[in-house]
C-alpha cells in the first residue's frame, strides 16, 4: 500500500455517508475530499514541532515552511518504501 500526499488526511467514512449524517448531500458521489492533504498534515505536524524547538527561534517562516515541506515528503517517500 502506498501512501499518496494529495488524499486527504482525514476522508469521511463510508458508514457517515450511508446514514445521511451529512444531510445536505444528496449523493454520496457529490462529496470532494474537503480539508488537509496527507502532505499538508505531515508538514503542519513538522512545523509545529519545528517552532517548538528554541534551535530555529530566528530562522525565517520562509526556511520553516520549506523545511516543514522537505521533512513531510521525507516521510511520505518512507512510507512508501516500506513493506
Amino acid at each position: 500500500m502506498t501512501t499518496n500526499p494529495n488524499d486527504p488526511a482525514n476522508p469521511i467514512s463510508a458508514e457517515i455517508i450511508e446514514k445521511k449524517e451529512l444531510g445536505h448531500f444528496n449523493n454520496p458521489h457529490d462529496l470532494k475530499p474537503f480539508g488537509l492533504t496527507k502532505r499538508e498534515q505531515f508538514a503542519m505536524a513538522a512545523m509545529q514541532g519545528i517552532r517548538s524547538n528554541p534551535i530555529y527561534e530566528f530562522k525565517t517562516a520562509y526556511y520553516v515552511a520549506k523545511m516543514s515541506i522537505e521533512l513531510a515528503d521525507a516521510l511520505i517517500n518512507a512510507l512508501n518504501e516500506t513493506k
